[in-house]
């Protein structure tokens, strides 16, 4: 006969704590930068991340496909190295989101958030009563696979779970007053490639469309006290928008480091012999 799990006998264990520091780091006006993950899930890379001093890790989890068991392994992985974990939800689903949650993952982004309802949803899942309705399950990755005090883990889960609302859509920047307006997002997002298509600008950061779209989400998020991010491909796309009041970003994956280096490399080699 299998033992069930009982968090309310657990013990107490400091070292069990589930930190979320990205937060903290935002108060103290610092910048976090999280490397993203698309393809290439191994440990080796995660590694890499955290030796290169990366903030969290965002871990493409909609437009790529990646083994469940994989994905586990590399929470269980990202946390022995203290790489928090942002990962998107799929949609609204919440069994994907327990699951999520339940193995590790820290901070959960919503793509197309469009209205007040989509992050409340979200919000109601993501938090342990009385707060949200999140069911528990104790023992696993989200507890470090160690015994817990079921009341303290609640709160300090609570604490800690990060929601982030993905801003991609025109119809997310015209209800951006009413998202934020819920108090109950950590971060906006916006993905700047979709927000140049949804204005008619694509792949066009500089359009005028696209930067008013951009400044009107940033000017919403500073006068409901949230914090702004969004996806950088390059530091002077950053820059310009630190000085806007952006303190959360996500940038390059496995893949673009790597064909940048081996086409700058192979070049390289090429200037040697004389041949482009």
């Amino acid at each position: 006969m299998i033992a069930q799990r009982d968090c309310r006998v657990c013990a107490t264990n400091p070292q069990g704590r589930t930190m979320n520091p990205l937060i903290e780091k935002m108060k103290q006006d610092q910048v976090v930068v999280g490397v993203t993950i698309a393809e290439l899930l191994r440990p080796c890379v995660l590694k890499i991340y955290a030796n290169a001093g990366a903030d969290f890790v965002y871990l493409e989890n909609e437009h790529t496909l990646f083994d469940p068991t994989a994905f586990a392994d590399a929470l269980i992985c990202a946390a022995d190295n203290q790489l928090p974990v942002v990962t998107k939800t799929p949609y609204l689903d919440r069994g994907a989101t327990v699951r999520l949650l339940d193995a590790g993952v820290i901070a959960l982004q919503l793509p197309m958030t469009e209205t007040a309802d989509h992050v409340g949803t979200l919000h109601q899942w993501l938090k342990y009563p009385p707060v949200g309705v999140r069911a528990v399950c104790c023992g696993y990755a989200s507890t470090g696979y160690r015994p817990v005090d079921l009341k303290t883990f609640l709160a300090e889960q609570n604490e800690d779970s990060m929601l982030i609302a993905h801003i991609e859509t025109k119809a997310g920047v015209d209800a951006i007053d009413d998202i934020l307006g819920t108090g109950v997002v950590d971060v906006v997002f916006i993905g700047q490639d979709d927000m140049s298509i949804t204005v008619g600008a694509p792949g066009d950061h500089h359009d005028p469309r696209h930067v008013a779209a951009v400044q009107r989400v940033a000017d919403a998020a500073r006068a409901h006290d949230v914090f702004f991010g969004l996806f950088a491909p390059s530091i002077d796309s950053a820059k310009r928008w630190i000085d806007k009041g952006a303190r959360f970003f996500e940038v390059s994956d496995e893949l673009m480091f790597i064909d940048e280096g081996a086409r700058r490399v192979v070049s390289e080699f090429r200037s040697l012999g004389g041949s482009e």
